[in-house]
């Protein structure tokens, strides 16, 4: 047979062809193969950027570490640039390429109902104690079916956003890449399984050689702390546990964590909602909450945990000398409505007593609360992006009062939130309220309240964190009632205090150094520098700032100075000196400030100076002193409503649509 040269290169162009079609479609069968074993809608095998998922409480901020499980070799050389708007809460990029999502805020009992009638749309919005509205909008499209759905506070919410990054490549190139990050939120934990393989009972009677599984064949509780694996969940009856120390024996992981969680009479009937189920006043009850009470008063620990991905609930916890105490490895760690109280010897002023001590990444404090811890109540150490919420510290022992309640060192990255530290009126120190020493930063503190004691950045090591939508309030304007101050300590810099309400107070601010017995590298010569104050209320003190050496501090530290403070939208009321400078004060600058009713006859005190002060936009009004440049006289500032002087009473210091303080940009609204 012959072939004509078409026919014989028609016959070749098949053969390739084929070939081709074969080896391409075993190729196109792997990817097809390996794009569906893939969780992600789009394979990310060679993606430099994996999208990532986080479990959060609805109400808690949560940082997230969204670059470490990405493909990228030179973390330095990437930056995360934007991100997008999330469905429901708000996120922010951190310093340090993180990033920080913050929960919708949820409205509790509120459903909302989507009603679908006869070719109209019914909205009702249906809340405890508001009277129904509806809102109703005729369309044409809609059949005459009626569709219902029911949305609660209480539900799983699920948010996504996208973060996009920028890489740097050594020849100057700049490359992007985007991934979507989804966070799954449910608003309380509550109704955990009561049976399973999984699912143990712990009670005050119950023995290592039960299996566990009922009330009445119960573990006790050492031995459900020592041998709960990942994915168990204990279940601890109320009771009277005894002198016990507890060590977590294993630990948890990100999907499946450990879960001890004390109730009342049935699993789940005990829970905490923004704040503790304890109060102050109380007493505790072993009938209420499963309670370990030390025989050996002032001496041991409850519960030691060095694991990872530890959820600890309904405790309550006296008489040790700690409470929980972890390791730089218990990661992931829980703490929701544990209760401790009288920790550390209660009859000796002696530095003992210790409440949560968390070293562990990470970790979560909520609902909680803590009772003279002698020592230190919380405290967060190489605990980076770490939370603490809605939880209460109190010290009332005149004997050994709580030195510290809240403290944050080395750690970054730490949020408190909606918290409340308490010291007593007439003990024998003011202690550390809310408190960053020696190293920290980008740490936030927010939206908490102090009572008869401190917000303080301590060495200078402490810089870039932000203390915002705080309320503080001391016992008196007398130089004995010190201890409500915000102080600025051996060299704290670059520090914000944002919205801020103080009343009843000595001092507002104190920029000061001193010898603190702590033997550091970041203790500078210095009382702080390139802090910034904004928008602060200053109701009823003797002295807005005082700047000074403590007198343990000696040698070089007597030349410490404060240096480029930034004051911007202050109002004073009813304020007896602007400021005491015995060591000097440099380069401050004051913006917007108003001060309404100043007492002395100075406008300043003390041997220091105040160096190449700035002042702009600022006014008085009612001053006995004689007022340096830069500030003008004017009339009444028209607050809504003025508390009495000394005694307090109804206050709103928003100004008044005509006030003369608004034509000099000073403005009271974020109150």
């Amino acid at each position: 047979m012959k072939f004509s040269l078409f026919t014989l290169l028609r016959l070749v162009f098949v053969v390739c062809a084929y070939f081709l079609f074969v080896s391409c479609s075993k190729d196109a069968d792997l990817l097809s193969d390996y794009v569906v074993t893939d969780t992600d809608d789009i394979s990310q095998t060679y993606a430099l950027l994996v999208n990532d998922t986080y479990f959060s409480d609805m109400n808690t901020s949560v940082v997230l570490d969204v670059l470490s499980n990405d493909n990228l070799t030179n973390l330095e050389n990437v930056t995360i640039v934007e991100t997008s708007t999330p469905t429901f809460g708000s996120v922010v990029i951190n310093e340090d390429n993180t990033l920080t999502y913050t929960p919708p805020i949820p409205v509790a009992n509120e459903s909302e109902t989507v009603t679908v009638v006869n070719e109209s749309e019914t909205v009702t919005v249906e809340t405890e104690t508001a009277t129904t509205e509806t809102e109703t909008v005729t369309t044409e499209t809609e059949t005459a079916t009626t569709e219902t759905e029911t949305i609660t506070t209480e539900e799983e919410v699920v948010d996504t956003f996208v973060y996009i990054t920028e890489e740097t490549s050594e020849e100057g190139e700049v490359t992007t890449a985007e991934a979507t990050v989804t966070v799954t939120m449910s608003n309380i934990e509550s109704k955990y399984p009561t049976t399973g393989p999984n699912v143990f009972y712990v009670s005050t009677s119950g023995v290592s050689t039960n299996n566990g599984k009922t009330e009445s064949t119960a573990w006790d509780i050492s031995h459900s702390f020592k041998t709960a694996k990942a994915g168990d969940i204990i279940h601890i009856k109320a009771g009277n546990y005894g002198n016990k120390n507890l060590i977590v024996g294993n630990s948890g992981t990100s999907d499946n964590p450990i879960r001890f969680i004390g109730y009342t009479n049935s699993p789940s009937d005990l829970v905490s909602d923004k704040g503790s189920t304890f109060a102050y006043g109380e007493s505790l009850s072993a009938n209420k909450m499963p309670l370990l009470r030390s025989t050996d008063k002032g001496k041991g620990t409850a519960i030691i945990n060095f694991k990872k991905y530890i959820k600890i609930e309904n405790l309550q916890i006296t008489e040790y000398g700690t409470a929980v105490s972890t390791n730089s490895d218990a990661h992931y760690l829980s703490l929701t409505n544990i209760i401790g109280t009288n920790l550390g010897n209660q009859n000796t002023n002696d530095y003992d007593g210790k409440g949560f001590i968390i070293k562990g990444e990470n970790s979560s404090i909520k609902n909680s609360f803590i009772l003279n811890a002698n020592a230190e109540a919380i405290m967060l150490r190489n605990a980076n992006n770490s939370t603490i919420s809605y939880t209460k510290v109190y010290g009332d022992n005149p004997t050994n009062p709580t030195d510290y309640y809240f403290l944050i060192t080395e750690t970054n990255n730490a949020i408190i939130e909606n918290s409340h530290a308490e010291r007593a009126e007439g003990l024998s120190h003011g202690g550390h309220g809310f408190d960053i020493k020696e190293v920290g930063e980008y740490n936030t503190i927010r939206n908490c309240t102090v009572i008869g004691t401190s917000l303080e950045v301590n060495f200078a090591g402490v810089k870039n964190n932000l203390f915002e939508n705080i309320e503080m309030y001391g016992y008196g304007t007398n130089p004995g009632n010190y201890a409500t101050v915000i102080a600025i300590i051996s060299g704290a810099n670059h520090n914000t205090f944002r919205n801020i309400y103080m009343s009843k107070i000595y001092k507002a601010i104190n920029a000061m150094d001193q010898k603190d017995g702590v033997s550091s590298p970041f203790d500078e010569v210095s009382c702080g520098y390139d802090n910034t104050f904004e928008n602060m209320i200053i109701n009823d003190c003797d002295r807005f700032i005082e700047a000074s050496v403590h007198s343990s501090a000696g040698g070089d530290h007597a030349t410490a100075k404060a240096e480029r403070f930034t004051f911007k939208n202050i109002t004073l009321y009813n304020v007896k000196q602007l400021y005491t400078a015995y060591s000097d004060m440099v380069d401050f600058e004051f913006q917007n400030i108003g001060i309404h009713t100043h007492l002395h006859s100075t406008f300043h005190n003390g041997p220091g100076q105040m160096v190449r002060p700035i002042y702009r936009n600022s006014a008085y009004y009612n001053s006995n002193a004689t007022m340096p440049s830069g500030w003008s006289a004017t009339d009444n500032p028209m607050f809504k409503s003025l508390p009495t002087p000394g005694q307090g009473g109804p206050e709103d210091f928003k100004l008044l649509d005509d006030s003369p303080w608004l034509n000099l940009g000073i403005s009271l609204d974020f109150f």
